[in-house]
């Protein structure tokens, strides 16, 4: 329940629009046509007015998107009085432009825990001698030890032996990868 309300309240135009169309379904089914005009209506006006500012925008800038031909439809439609025409319009403008925040903060927080997970140190063979340095202190050509269980710290060819690499968080492949030299 938690989750759905804090979906609802990230998502306001497109739950607002969710709402409208199952209350207009109501509304239709008891023989309140009118009230399910105005409804559909109205709520399909107040979802394309902050899309309609930005469409002002971006042609501004010289930038065009398929929102303008979207708010073109739903404005369309309510003059025309096919207001279920609209809401679905509405309804699919919103639900995208949901899904597609979603995803970016979905990536976004995969790759904070991916950047939380990367090795801070590393271990360098320099000069016959092994040393731990900060990640961001090797450099090309850097001979890196890497043991049993470590994360590679950065791009690495393995020049001796022979190991099974987890590469999951970067490729999806659940099982281990065998590397060999070169």
């Amino acid at each position: 329940m938690k989750k759905v309300s804090r979906f609802l309240r990230e998502y306001k135009l497109f739950s607002l629009t969710t709402a409208a169309i199952i209350i207009g379904l109501v509304l239709q089914l008891t023989s309140q046509q009118t009230a399910a005009q105005w409804l559909l209506s109205i709520v399909a006006i107040i979802t394309a007015l902050p899309l309609l500012w930005e469409m002002f925008e971006d042609v501004r800038s010289g930038r065009y998107g398929i929102d303008i031909l979207a708010i073109t439809a739903i404005v369309a439609s309510v003059a025309l009085g096919q207001y279920w025409a609209a809401i679905v319009v509405a309804l699919m403008l919103t639900g995208g432009e949901s899904l597609e925040d979603y995803a970016q903060h979905r990536a976004r927080s995969e790759l904070d825990a991916l950047l939380k997970n990367a090795p801070q140190t590393a271990q360098v063979i320099r000069k016959g001698k092994t040393l731990k340095v900060k990640v961001s202190e090797l450099h090309v050509g850097d001979k890196i030890l890497i043991n049993a269980g470590d994360a590679v710290p950065a791009d690495s060819v393995v020049l001796e032996g022979t190991a099974n690499f987890d590469e999951s968080s970067l490729t999806g492949e659940s099982l281990p990868q065998s590397k060999t030299t070169g």
